[in-house]
């Protein structure tokens, strides 16, 4: 089984001397590479979307669990450390949200380049993983539990570096 996103279906799938009739075809023979190519942008777009949305959904678990957490005689969201890791996780996911929103506004005008795409799935995907593992550290062993709600964050996330291209294969298209 996998280690996240257990929502989604996940399989290994082996076509094999496939025929299609003519008259089933979708779009032209030989051109679905192509057409899937066309999508990639909005593809890699979508990921940036929900991984931005998850870094901001841990960031706001996490401050609120602060706040209710006792430490050292007093609330953890009194310590100076965990309102400054709070408060620079916030200043990077409002960076991001904004690079999200900026390729939002491209793609509605049918403007979204593959590099903008690539760039702020890259971006996001990475960041998403950061907080949640920076917020899962302030949950402490709670947040280790595999049933833990930052758990589930960082699990899924994980993924989100692999899917609709790897990183890699993002910051290749980024630095052309």
């Amino acid at each position: 089984g996998k280690i996240g996103k257990h929502a989604s279906d996940t399989c290994l799938l082996t076509l094999k001397d496939v025929k299609v009739p003519r008259e089933n075809l979708i779009g032209q023979e030989g051109m679905g590479f192509i057409y899937m190519m066309g999508h990639l942008a909005t593809e890699r777009l979508s990921i940036a979307v929900g991984s931005a949305a998850a870094a901001r959904r841990a960031l706001a678990m996490t401050a609120n669990y602060v706040h209710g957490r006792a430490a050292f005689g007093g609330r953890m969201a009194d310590l100076q450390s965990v309102q400054m890791k709070l408060a620079q996780l916030k200043v990077e996911v409002q960076a991001c949200t904004s690079l999200v929103d900026r390729c939002i506004v491209d793609l509605s005008r049918k403007e979204l380049s593959a590099e903008s795409a690539s760039l702020a799935k890259q971006h996001a995907t990475e960041l998403s993983f950061r907080v949640a593992d920076q917020c899962l550290q302030l949950f402490g062993g709670y947040g280790f539990l595999k049933n833990s709600p930052i758990a589930k964050i960082l699990t899924d996330q994980r993924v989100t570096r692999i899917y609709g291209g790897a990183n890699e294969v993002q910051l290749e298209i980024v630095s052309k």
